[in-house]
């Protein structure tokens, strides 16, 4: 990984940013693609900006070899529409047969290249599927708990757990199977509870 390679993938980071602030994002790639590889390093570690976000989940999705479960907003676009996004999710999907459960809080976004693609796997394959939280459920479980935070959480060890969904502030871990059990019941109760 280097610099121009980052560039390939992010091409409005061009002229933007340092060629300091472009090697720590170089780095933070080198670093996932080490932790990914599963040698039961538990390590948590952030996601704090776009970048960081495309580069955990395509990880996850490129490593996922059973499923992958997600909690997220409506896939406004900025961060599925990223072509190793779709990339990396479509092949898990088609080439490893990984099971995908999507619960969006919201009505999800019907211009989102991967929300559509999604729907097109869907179409030929029960290795997707989509569903819309409840809305009496959410307004309850907001009164509770305000501000609902999205995950994604695969394989009974990897996480993306958000803290700050417009900075795209994250903690995450490749290998943490406690917090990722704690995710999967989340998950299921929000599947119980969607349409």
């Amino acid at each position: 990984m280097n610099i121009d390679m980052i560039l390939q993938k992010f091409p409005e980071l061009h002229g933007k940013l340092s060629q300091e602030e472009l090697m720590n994002i170089v780095e933070y790639y080198e670093s996932l693609e080490y932790l990914s590889k599963g040698d039961g390093k538990s390590l948590e570690f952030n996601n704090k900006d776009k970048t960081h976000a495309v580069g955990v989940m395509s990880t996850i999705f490129k490593v996922s070899q059973k499923n992958i479960n997600m909690f997220t907003g409506c896939f406004k676009g900025d961060i599925c529409d990223h072509r190793d996004y779709i990339h990396e999710l479509q092949t898990a999907i088609e080439k490893r047969k990984v099971s995908v459960k999507i619960v969006f809080e919201d009505e999800p976004n019907t211009n989102s290249v991967c929300y559509n693609k999604l729907l097109e796997i869907a179409k030929s394959s029960s290795k997707v599927m989509l569903y819309r939280l409840n809305q009496e459920y959410a307004e309850n479980l907001n009164k509770v708990t305000p501000g609902l935070s999205h995950f994604l959480v695969s394989d009974g060890r990897m996480i993306r757990y958000e803290e700050d969904e417009k900075m795209y502030k994250a903690f995450c871990n490749f290998d943490d199977k406690k917090t990722a059990d704690i995710l999967e019941r989340n998950h299921s109760i929000l599947v119980a509870n969607s349409e």
